[in-house]
């Protein structure tokens, strides 16, 4: 009844009841699974993408939604998207499994969009080598919030200095 109750917070206009509720339903674990999976079915973005950080936060435990979630990732929102990368790297232990997601929207024409994509490989720390290429490419990018977040990111992730210098030394000097 608890877990039922809580998915009904995961509908809530208030976002402080939805993360409230995302963190409760990650605290029961396992248990929650089955309910979070359902809520993977709705159509409004919000409950979605918390059911999503919920199964993140849950981790191995919840590795069974993996495929569904790889699977609402392909058709959504990069919103969407962007907690689903985040939890397939949760759910498998591999970051490389949510990793390829979060390289795809760098390119994106929304600075936006891409700015988010560098603050989530920067969360991923170390264990984001792979995006490196592309980060290095943000840093030149037009807009100066997308290159400030891919310096971050690539400092984050601990990509070669060198590398870096490399692709900015007029920008480092200045």
């Amino acid at each position: 009844a608890a877990v039922r109750e809580l998915c009904r917070c995961l509908t809530a206009e208030d976002e402080t009841l939805r993360k409230a509720a995302t963190v409760a339903l990650a605290k029961i674990g396992e248990p929650a699974v089955p309910s979070l999976r359902i809520m993977l079915q709705f159509s409004n973005p919000e409950p979605v993408t918390a059911a999503v950080e919920a199964l993140a936060m849950i981790g191995r435990p919840a590795a069974a939604a993996a495929e569904e979630i790889e699977s609402l990732a392909a058709r959504s929102p990069f919103s969407i998207q962007r907690a689903c990368a985040a939890a397939l790297c949760c759910l498998s232990g591999n970051p490389e499994r949510g990793l390829p997601l979060l390289v795809a929207a760098l390119g994106n024409s929304d600075p936006v969009l891409r700015t988010e994509a560098a603050e989530t490989i920067a969360m991923l720390a170390a264990t984001a080598h792979s995006a490196i290429p592309n980060l290095l490419q943000c840093t030149r990018d037009p807009d100066e919030k997308v290159r400030s977040t891919a310096v971050l990111a690539l400092g984050r992730i601990r990509a070669p200095y060198s590398q870096v210098l490399a692709r900015n030394p007029k920008r480092i000097e200045d």
